[in-house]
């Protein structure tokens, strides 16, 4: 059930008022009822992997919460309960990847005889409750929060649906004890949380969905239609700002829509494109992500603890697994390696630029310094999207081939820009969106946020404000030529 769906506006008001009205005993069983509903909404067999994903790690983390356990019974059960939920999502999202390659392998020796690929569909969603789930395991073995006796207050962390399908990954720290003493939010809140659902759609009607008529025009036709290297490279920029505003806005949507039943959850994007370099977007990118691979993998690998060549391969190594945890294909990793290289690069080289800047006598807290390093690491990773976003590993090289052949600036000028899947005022709202996007991530840089702003507003001002904000959103979004009640970029992770 998509946010942005007729039935998720037929399904959230019925949940949220129920949810108001009933007693404090049934608050917690009626969202767990409505969020085993809305996973099961598109298929209802997916109840069974959330279930059972629940009640493995949640029988795990009892038998870590044994005190009479030895350290080596303890360490078993982790390794057991992480086998089990790692080892569903291992079979669903990779069994068709490891069977294309070992086809690859068997190729070379005996062509005749391969291996038919089992054709398994991802349930969406697995991967961010698998990842949470498995967080809260490693953190119970190393005592940093409790083991969860109560299944309901659980199965709850597990399955609570603003969150389900594609995070922000929660830790059971933060998330699990709003979940036990679920509460109804004072006004002031939910219209907060309204806000913020408001600027969530914002940035997928009118931005995200915009941006991809283009996008998708350009990486489908680009080698058949001979487009210039310019309007490749246009489309890759502009691929970047979709898949931000599309996971951004799916962020603030269930950020809001938790807010409204009120619970907070973690922030998951602090205007990345803004941060000036590439380990600062990866900071302030996916931050619930980021830091899981931080604190259970890159830590646990030793590091920046250990030498420097140790640390260079740990990096590398997460930002591999991170590549193959987005898609189980050779583009992903090789997106995921080449973020790595960068990320490394940039640590080996930053002494020397730091030496050079004091010995030219750069100002580097001027503006125009800041503006250049932000354009610098824009330019690594929109070049890393190309094979996020590419078919396949050779297509993407196959873009990059043609930018430098062709590049053709002439072709992104005037009215040769309506040629690709977008008109003159859907390009005009896209471009105008993407403005308004900017100063809100200067706002939030400068620690000011428009919502907070709102809020301070008379009362009667905000409702005009939120009504103008739906009216807009209904005639730009829906009703603007690109709306579709298609799904998340990042549900088919």
């Amino acid at each position: 059930m998509v946010f942005t769906s007729t039935a998720f506006f037929l399904f959230f008001p019925v949940a949220a008022l129920l949810y108001y009205v009933l007693p404090m005993r049934a608050k917690k069983p009626w969202l767990l009822a409505v969020s085993y509903f809305y996973y099961m909404y598109r298929a209802p067999w997916y109840g069974i992997l959330l279930a059972y994903c629940t009640l493995v790690t949640y029988l795990a983390g009892l038998a870590l919460a044994k005190q009479t356990t030895e350290k080596r019974t303890r360490r078993r059960a982790l390794v057991l309960g992480l086998v089990l939920a790692l080892g569903m999502l291992a079979v669903f999202k990779y069994t068709d990847f490891a069977v294309q390659i070992l086809n690859q392998i068997l190729s070379l020796f005996s062509p005749d005889h391969l291996l038919k690929e089992p054709g398994i569909a991802l349930p969406v969603g697995i991967s961010f409750f698998t990842l949470q789930a498995v967080g809260y395991l490693i953190d119970v073995y190393r005592g940093t929060v409790p083991a969860e006796h109560s299944l309901l207050d659980y199965a709850l962390f597990v399955s609570f649906f603003p969150q389900l399908l594609a995070g922000p990954i929660g830790r059971a720290k933060a998330l699990l004890p709003q979940l036990r003493h679920p509460r109804v939010p004072a006004f002031a809140e939910a219209e907060q949380g309204l806000l913020y659902f408001l600027w969530g759609a914002f940035l997928k009607l009118v931005i995200a969905d915009r941006a991809s008529t283009f996008v998708d025009t350009v990486y489908g036709g680009f080698a058949a239609n001979g487009y210039a290297g310019s309007v490749i490279v246009l489309a890759v920029i502009l691929f970047g700002l979709q898949l931000y505003c599309d996971f951004y806005g799916y962020t603030m949507m269930a950020a809001g829509c938790a807010k409204m039943l009120g619970i907070e959850l973690a922030e998951n994007f602090r205007a990345p494109y803004l941060s000036g370099s590439v380990q600062a977007f990866w900071r302030d990118w996916h931050i619930s992500l980021s830091s899981w691979f931080r604190d259970y993998l890159y830590f646990p690998l030793g590091g920046s603890r250990c030498s420097r060549a140790r640390t260079y391969a740990n990096l590398l190594l997460v930002f591999l697994v991170s590549g193959l945890w987005h898609g189980a294909s050779w583009s992903f990793v090789f997106w995921g390696g080449l973020n790595g290289l960068f990320l490394v690069l940039e640590k080996i080289l930053t002494p020397a630029f730091r030496r050079l800047t004091n010995a030219l006598a750069i100002n580097t807290k001027a503006a125009s310094f800041r503006v250049l390093r932000i354009l610098v690491s824009c330019a690594f990773i929109n070049f890393t999207w190309i094979f996020f976003r590419a078919d396949s590993l050779s297509a993407g090289i196959l873009m990059i081939q043609r930018i430098f052949a062709c590049f053709g600036p002439g072709e992104i000028a005037g009215a040769s820009l309506t040629s690709y899947g977008l008109d003159l005022p859907n390009l005009a709202v896209l471009f105008l969106g993407l403005l308004i996007l900017l100063a809100s991530d200067l706002c939030k840089l400068r620690g000011k946020r428009i919502s907070s702003w709102l809020l301070a507003q008379n009362r009667l001002f905000r409702e005009l404000v939120i009504a103008g904000t739906v009216v807009l959103l209904a005639v730009v979004g829906v009703w603007g030529g690109t709306y579709s009640a298609s799904g998340f970029i990042y549900f088919q992770f």
